[in-house]
């Protein structure tokens, strides 16, 4: 197989993964921390230590990654099987031209299924079931054709990716804070819900003492303390190029890219 791609009929197992085009990113096995637990996930391959971007099998791992496989089926289904063939978790995807998808890695990190014979055609994509990042070229949201909410979601610490409390939604602050109330629409105050993102991410700063306590936190939620400005999303982080090892001249790379990591 590509080192990219995974066609109909193979499949991932062990210690074998997959490489974006550009050897920025990597599929396969995973354990986090100190876990005995085994994940299918996607990490920066050249930037340590390893930044884990996106998990499958986030509330089922698996024991044993020589008796496990994730399984591209000729229906265009991606599946995780353990020994007994169980299924674990599965893109519950399908295509309507057997032995005609392949699973591919992309250098922006979005893991897809599409078909072989015209890869604009996404049946299946990871950035449609993000985890605990934002990667450029992501979204979030909510999915007209799903009916979805597309959302960040923490892990519970950093040996279980299983999701944890407090889901992250994208807001946009320019049509919040441009709203007008209309007799016709919902008359929910935009001014309440910048308020309510300001806290939220006031509570995230990555330096401790810029976080409001919880008795604070109510305060401000019910709209009788000060709006809170953050400095800063606390999950913005600045990297050097030089960590990436990728070739600003190179097509796939973003000059302006952000990395969101919800911790």
């Amino acid at each position: 197989m590509a080192s990219h791609v995974i066609s109909a009929g193979q499949s991932l197992s062990g210690n074998q993964t997959i490489t974006s085009p550009s050897g920025i990113f990597e599929l396969g096995f995973f354990t986090p921390g100190n876990s005995q637990n085994y994940y299918i996930g996607i990490w920066y391959k050249k930037l340590p230590p390893k930044t884990v971007v996106w998990v499958a099998n986030r509330n089922q791992p698996v024991s044993d990654t020589s008796s496990s496989t994730l399984q591209l089926f000729q229906n265009g289904n991606l599946t995780l099987l353990v020994q007994s063939k169980t299924e674990i978790w599965s893109t519950h995807s399908m295509s309507t031209v057997s032995h005609s998808t392949v699973a591919m890695l992309l250098d922006n990190g979005n893991f897809v299924i599409t078909y072989a014979f015209n890869s604009s055609v996404v049946i299946w994509q990871s950035f449609d079931h993000p985890t605990n990042t934002w990667l450029p070229g992501g979204k979030l949201g909510h999915n007209r054709l799903t009916k979805e909410k597309l959302s960040l979601t923490p892990w519970r610490n950093p040996q279980n990716p299983a999701p944890g409390l407090f889901p992250i939604w994208a807001v946009s602050y320019y049509k919040l804070q441009q709203q007008q109330p209309s007799p016709n629409r919902d008359s929910s105050d935009p001014h309440e819900v910048v308020r309510s993102i300001h806290v939220g991410l006031s509570s995230v700063q990555h330096n401790p003492a810029n976080r409001p306590s919880m008795p604070a936190t109510v305060v401000m939620l019910s709209g009788e303390g000060l709006s809170p400005q953050p400095q800063k999303p606390g999950f913005y982080c600045e990297r050097d190029l030089n960590e990436l090892e990728v070739d600003p001249s190179s097509k796939a790379f973003l000059a302006n890219a952000v990395t969101v990591l919800l911790h």
